[in-house]
């Protein structure tokens, strides 16, 4: 699901959330400054429907049009006082993979997630080889392992 967030902070304010980035093409919400009043995020918040919310964890595609390239997605988030984002929400399905050789991924930090930044052949391809309806993906997120949040 992908939401359009426009975030206005005053003038010297903040935006209320810290961002991160390890894929070098998005921009991960690590966190929310929830403490803070009179923040960006604060206000849109607000005003948005529950499901509509920014929350941590969501992944930012991009700002005011500029997407592709984290660092100036990251640079127009600091330099605007204004700014529209599209989010994308993270839907959460579980898969179960058994390594052989190998998992076949490689994988960055991406604020509470891990993030698969390129699949070659192992137990994550033979997983979409036979689950073609929950295939993984470059760029997906890893939440949790064995129960365990990462």
């Amino acid at each position: 699901r992908v939401l359009t967030v426009t975030l206005k902070r005053q003038s010297g304010g903040s935006h209320g959330m810290l961002t991160d980035s390890s894929d070098a093409v998005t921009l991960d919400v690590a966190s929310l400054d929830e403490g803070l009043e009179q923040t960006a995020v604060g206000d849109y918040n607000a005003s948005a429907e529950a499901a509509l919310r920014l929350r941590d964890g969501d992944v930012i595609l991009s700002v005011n049009g500029i997407h592709g390239n984290a660092r100036s997605m990251q640079a127009e988030l600091d330099m605007k006082d204004q700014v529209v984002c599209k989010v994308c929400r993270m839907t959460e399905f579980e898969i179960r993979v058994v390594k052989k050789h190998s998992f076949g991924i490689d994988i960055g930090h991406a604020g509470a997630s891990l993030v698969i930044l390129k699949m070659s052949d192992g137990a994550f391809t033979a997983w979409n080889e036979e689950n073609p309806d929950k295939k993984v993906r470059d760029l997906d997120r890893i939440l949790e392992i064995n129960g365990q949040r990462v």
